[in-house]
């Protein structure tokens, strides 16, 4: 049994990526609730944008310190993680903006 069988919310990701630091284009995650933050826990830069609408995340990658091009939302994803993204946004870590689909 790991850590994950024992979670009760069940926000254990099914997808892990470690050692994942930079992605050079976009990243889409779209609807994918198999992937959250942390599957993702070193990705610092996205050099394109981050479509993670409908998905996993409840909170941006905590090392996340550059989105290249938009992140791409739905207002009815997580209230902090939407305001974790306003944050970033303000503080110019995002160069596209944050759009809202739905």
């Amino acid at each position: 049994m790991t850590p994950c069988d024992k979670d009760p919310h069940n926000l254990c990701p099914m997808i892990q990526l470690p050692s994942l630091t930079h992605i050079g284009g976009d990243f889409n995650v779209y609807g994918n609730l198999s992937i959250n933050e942390a599957s993702v826990p070193n990705l610092e830069v996205i050099k394109g944008d981050f479509i993670l609408a409908h998905s996993g995340f409840r909170n941006l990658p905590s090392k996340l310190n550059f989105i290249g091009g938009r992140v791409i939302i739905s207002p009815s994803d997580d209230p902090g993680l939407i305001k974790q993204i306003r944050e970033a946004d303000a503080a110019g870590k995002i160069l596209g903006g944050v759009h809202f689909c739905d």
